[in-house]
């Protein structure tokens, strides 16, 4: 089963989940796609193949990338805030993974 997520809107922007929003500041996340959305049975966790696809700027071509993301459930949430949560740590996780390929270092958190 696959679902689509277009670029998020301002509103859902903020409501994405990012620990370090430095990080995804200026990418703009075109869309997402989900695979393989697993539960698990006895954590409240869920896991997903989530592949991104995102680009810096308008001029730059996009980037796709596939990641196996893993976050726990919350009981108490809206509808769509997990998707929203699973695509912006795909998000941040793509961004980071393309810093160290370029040979940034890291910056600690």
């Amino acid at each position: 089963m696959y679902h689509q997520v277009n670029a998020f809107s301002a509103s859902d922007a903020a409501s994405a989940p990012s620990r370090n929003p430095a990080l995804s500041r200026n990418v703009e996340l075109v869309s997402s796609r989900f695979s393989q959305v697993r539960r698990h049975r006895f954590s409240s966790g869920v896991e997903a193949m989530v592949t991104v696809t995102f680009r810096y700027h308008p001029a730059l071509p996009v980037r796709r990338e596939t990641l196996l993301v893993s976050l726990p459930r919350r009981i108490h949430s809206r509808p769509g805030a997990l998707r929203n949560r699973l695509a912006g740590m795909a998000l941040d996780l793509a961004v980071l993974m393309h810093r160290t390929d370029r040979g940034a270092a890291l910056r600690p958190v």
